[in-house]
């Protein structure tokens, strides 16, 4: 809950930074924005007007929206000078294009914040060591009805793309297992920090696949005493921050190839490959 309050403060702070930076003048929401931001149908009209102008009651057909209330944010959208007829069809004016794009991109902004709780729930934000303009850029990946395996399902799918790999592993299961180790004999580079942890499982699991890729010149592995907050890889130039619970089960991935997210993640990644030990000076287990 710790996690999940400090998330839920980022967010308050980003709408206290919006409410700011759209009118210093005196701290309000302007009108433009409230108004907007007050009726998801509104967006939604403004929207369809921007991507897909028609008429009336083609506009309406696609939102699904009573008669009443589009016929009254349409009238509202002209007004405003957002929204013009030609020839029978409706569609945004320049400054209705110009205004959806913008409330597009916050609308964008809100909803990453929305899934970066998800992940903020499992990982302290003190943790990942880059500022919220890097963060926004980010995909989370979370767990869904459907797939509920989803979060580890997005890094082992990188990982087949992959050239290079440097990798912070928390877990390992059967499924990662077996990625690395096909990966290994097709060609892909891979340094590997571990927990002790991690290590014994795999001599104790997967003992076969280690001897296959034991002494290959494009693979490291390094066992570090200790514990990692969470899991890091960077596949070439795209890092994957695995969130976990306390029962080794993968909660979400956030997913990020910005400049300031790839400085941090490689600083991360030297940290502890440096203060661990290779796996060829491990003691394996009795």
């Amino acid at each position: 809950q710790t996690y999940r309050r400090r998330a839920v403060s980022l967010k308050h702070k980003v709408r206290q930074s919006m409410k700011k930076d759209t009118n210093a003048s005196n701290g309000r929401v302007p009108d433009n924005m409230g108004y907007l931001t007050s009726s998801s149908n509104r967006v939604a009209v403004l929207r369809s007007l921007v991507n897909s102008p028609g008429s009336p009651s083609e506009i309406r057909d696609r939102l699904d929206i009573p008669r009443s209330t589009f016929q009254r944010i349409l009238s509202e959208l002209q007004e405003r000078n957002w929204a013009e007829k030609k020839n029978g069809a409706y569609s945004a004016t320049p400054l209705g294009k110009y205004v959806e794009g913008h409330i597009s991109d916050c609308v964008e902004t809100m909803s990453t914040l929305d899934r970066l709780e998800d992940f903020f729930e499992y990982v302290p934000f003190s943790e990942i060591g880059v500022g919220f303009e890097a963060l926004v850029e980010s995909e989370v990946t979370v767990p869904d009805t459907y797939n509920p395996h989803a979060p580890m399902e997005r890094v082992l799918d990188a990982l087949e793309d992959a050239d290079e790999v440097r990798a912070v592993s928390h877990v390992i299961t059967e499924r990662a297992s077996k990625a690395f180790h096909e990966a290994v004999l097709d060609g892909t580079t891979v340094v590997n920090v571990i927990e002790r942890s991690v290590a014994e499982t795999i001599f104790t699991r997967y003992d076969d696949r280690m001897e296959d890729v034991r002494g290959k010149d494009r693979t490291e592995t390094h066992v570090y005493d200790g514990e990692f907050p969470f899991g890091l890889s960077i596949m070439d130039d795209t890092v994957f921050v695995s969130a976990y619970d306390d029962d080794g089960i993968s909660r979400a991935t956030l997913e990020n190839d910005t400049d300031e997210m790839l400085e941090w993640a490689e600083r991360y990644h030297e940290r502890y490959r440096k203060e661990a030990e290779s796996i060829e000076n491990y003691t394996e287990p009795a």
